[in-house]
């Protein structure tokens, strides 16, 4: 995101936004344990869709020539 010249103080944010989330279940009234968040983004939050178009940016940028790739909002084929 720096490289693309996206401001540090939106970069932070982002970073923050994406680490230490947590989850967890409830089932008739009992939680079940927090689950960690590792990778991934969250599901149905708006900016998920931009964030994903920033880490497959660089796929068109690809060096082998023989390789047909097509991007699609979230999907990527080779």
């Amino acid at each position: 995101m720096i490289r693309m010249g996206i401001p540090n103080s939106f970069v932070r944010w982002t970073r923050a936004f994406l680490f230490n989330r947590q989850a967890r279940v409830r089932i008739n009234n009992h939680p079940g344990r927090y689950y960690s968040f590792k990778q991934g983004l969250p599901q149905g939050s708006v900016l998920s869709p931009l964030l994903f178009l920033v880490y497959i940016n660089d796929l068109v940028t690809c060096p082998l020539q023989s390789t047909k790739m097509s991007l699609y909002a979230d999907d990527v084929a080779l």
